[in-house]
């Protein structure tokens, strides 16, 4: 199947027309290791426990346990609700989930990133497919060959180019800028004590792909591919998983404040809180990330807070 051709910035529906464009030869200064102004269109995997699991319904307690479709990883009729609704594939206003990345970012960036995706769902293969030894990373590799490699347009997802930290370019350069891989945690298929890591979790720094686009599994100087997110227990939570690994390819690796159970406390505000993110931003973040308005307050200056979390 070829996926349908993505539409062009300038096809934006009004709601989202207020995004910056950016052209091919600005360099982006802020984002660490992925721009954080501009537009990403990102490739979202949902993976399913392996056929022969007795697994429970995801989220939890949810009604129907739909399977993925064998032969067609991009079949709509196969997602979850929550699967639908964690990213705008067509650049138009989610139908009002909070758990919704475009919606998240437009929200917390002040309009100044744009994050659409295209969502697949796949199933995983049962653990005695790969060494004994393996990780996620190398099961979301066995995916990629097995799963996806025939079924996706990779030039959709290669968008920017990245110098070197706080150094993006909005053109392609063969390198898949980032596909997100969401599993249906099993702590009998591969037992980690991690919720999500800012990386697909490969072995090897670089996944060959057809048509000459690579996947770089990332280091500290380097560009990153991908993300990996767990789902343990309700969908809410393994959201705020995902934006917290999204916020170490915006601003770092270090949890520079994480664990603060203070609500006083700026860290508590952040990105990065405890081990997960409470789906806000500090001022800090805003302004690091460029996506603070700032304003020249004067003595005879009035102004109405209307959102005290972006303030």
């Amino acid at each position: 199947m070829q996926q349908d051709a993505a539409l062009p910035l300038d096809a934006l529906s009004p709601q989202l027309s207020d995004f910056p464009q950016i052209s091919p030869t600005d360099t982006i200064t802020t984002g660490r290791q992925m721009a954080s102004v501009g537009h990403h269109h990102i490739l979202i995997v949902f993976v399913a426990p392996h056929e022969d699991s007795d697994w429970w319904a995801w989220p939890v307690n949810h009604s129907t346990n739909q399977s993925p479709n064998p032969q067609n990883p991009f079949d709509s009729t196969r997602l979850l609700p929550f699967m639908e609704d964690i990213a705008n594939s067509t650049r138009e206003e989610n139908s009002g989930s909070n758990e919704n990345l475009t919606r998240f970012f437009k929200e917390v960036s002040n309009g100044k990133l744009l994050v659409t995706g295209d969502i697949a769902y796949v199933q995983a293969p049962p653990p005695d497919v790969l060494p004994a030894n393996a990780r996620y990373g190398d099961y979301n590799q066995w995916i990629i060959r097995n799963r996806l490699e025939s079924h996706v347009e990779w030039s959709r997802y290669d968008n920017w180019t990245t110098l070197g930290h706080h150094q993006h370019l909005n053109q392609p350069d063969k390198e898949i800028d980032n596909v997100v891989f969401v599993w249906h945690y099993e702590k009998a298929f591969l037992n980690v004590s991690w919720h999500g890591i800012a990386n697909f979790g490969g072995r090897g720094p670089i996944v060959e792909l057809s048509d000459g686009f690579v996947m770089r599994n990332g280091g500290l100087n380097h560009s990153r591919s991908g993300l990996t997110v767990l789902h343990r227990g309700n969908w809410e939570r393994a959201f705020s998983y995902l934006i917290h690994e999204f916020a170490h390819l915006f601003v770092g690796l270090n949890h520079t404040y994480s664990g603060r159970a203070n609500q006083a406390d700026y860290g508590y505000w952040g990105l990065f809180y405890s081990m997960f993110s409470n789906l806000s931003i500090n001022p800090y973040e805003a302004d690091f990330l460029g996506w603070a308005d700032v304003i020249d307050i004067k003595a005879d200056t009035s102004l109405v807070l209307n959102d005290f979390l972006k303030t």
